[in-house]
């Protein structure tokens, strides 16, 4: 699909820095006011930003009509209970979804759940009375295999085709609901710094390197979709496991998904990234949340190399950060960028948040 077809959608996505966590913001205008999507909320600092930008937009469009929280880990859902719990923005939503205890328990309503973010958010949406998971009356959001997409606003021509979790990952959670973890133990050592510092990137390599799949199951019971606005198409990976979206892909669209953008798996950790899973997306824009520090150390290199090797010949690439620290700013080498023909925008240090106008021209690449 050609940037000019995009660009007549009118379609924007907003990343907000979050810490390391997701807040995505995707716009889809036309006719009196805009139908908006919002994308988990990252760590609790999230309200404050989120309300500086609703209040930069202008007043018919300062509305939340879909409100997506993919999965129970504290850098998605502890910003998105701020979130539901602030005055002012709590009366901007008009529906949410979320899979939480009573949709994902079913018959095992006996098993003895503890007091959880994921629980709290829950009480929160009642006490809210926000209309939860309306769209499949009540029940859970995962993949249901019957490839029908889902019509979310018939004003603006909006269909959310969900692609996952399947319904064996939220057993798997059923079994497990606890406090979210801090920590899923995916730290990085030699990812993409330390090769393009104490050498030249070897993106070649990167891409080669041994693969090993994430298998935590609050990551497996994201809630992964296909937004569809007119001719523009944004792939949500949240923190979904490849392989999820590989069987997804397959079964829905015989093995190759082309997308306007696409949000890079779990905040680009080469665990969620798979070799596979690259070949299998094609997409203009890929779009990294994290703002990076010690503790993963993302985006991993592996990561963003997989998307770069495995492209279709001649297709360029444009990688898209919400921050500037030093694991986003290795890509930002003038030579890698023209041996390996992508581009790369930076949100800069004075903001706190990037948009993407879907088919934009490209813009300058940098900090």
């Amino acid at each position: 699909m050609s940037d000019a077809q995009v660009s007549t959608s009118r379609t924007s996505i907003t990343v907000f820095k979050v810490l390391d966590g997701d807040c995505i913001f995707i716009r889809c205008l036309g006719g009196k006011a805009s139908f908006n999507v919002l994308i988990d909320g990252g760590r609790p600092s999230s309200a404050k930003i989120l309300l500086t930008f609703i209040d930069s937009l202008p007043q018919q469009d300062r509305h939340i009509d879909l409100f997506v929280v993919t999965h129970i880990d504290a850098d998605h859902i502890s910003g998105a209970i701020s979130i539901a719990r602030d005055s002012k923005l709590k009366d901007l939503v008009r529906a949410v979804w979320f899979n939480g205890a009573q949709q994902i328990v079913g018959s095992l309503a006996s098993l003895p759940l503890s007091v959880t973010q994921g629980d709290a958010f829950s009480t929160t949406i009642r006490d809210n009375n926000w209309p939860w998971n309306s769209i499949t009356n009540g029940t859970a959001i995962y993949r249901r295999g019957d490839r029908s997409a889902l019509k979310v606003s018939e004003d603006h021509d909006v269909t959310i085709r969900v692609l996952g979790p399947s319904v064996d990952a939220l057993r798997a959670l059923a079994a497990i609901w606890a406090e979210p973890r801090e920590d899923n133990g995916d730290r990085s050592t030699n990812g993409a710094v330390a090769m393009g510092t104490d050498a030249a990137l070897n993106i070649q390599a990167l891409a080669g390197a041994q693969y090993h799949a994430d298998r935590t199951i609050p990551n497996g019971s994201s809630i992964a979709f296909l937004l569809e606005h007119g001719a523009a198409r944004v792939l949500v990976c949240a923190d979904s496991h490849a392989e999820t979206l590989v069987t997804a892909i397959d079964e829905e669209f015989g093995g190759e998904l082309q997308v306007s953008a696409a949000t890079l798996p779990h905040h680009g950790s080469k665990k969620n990234m798979s070799s596979d899973l690259a070949k299998r997306v094609s997409a203009h824009t890929w779009i990294i949340s994290t703002e990076g520090g010690d503790k993963h150390r993302f985006p991993n290199g592996e990561s963003i190399a997989r998307v770069l090797m495995h492209r279709k010949p001649g297709a360029h690439a444009r990688l898209v950060f919400n921050s500037c620290h030093k694991e986003a700013l290795v890509w930002n080498d003038e030579q890698q960028k023209n041996w390996h023909d992508y581009s790369t925008r930076y949100c800069d240090d004075s903001e706190d948040w990037i948009t993407i106008a879907i088919g934009e021209p490209e813009a300058p690449t940098g900090a």
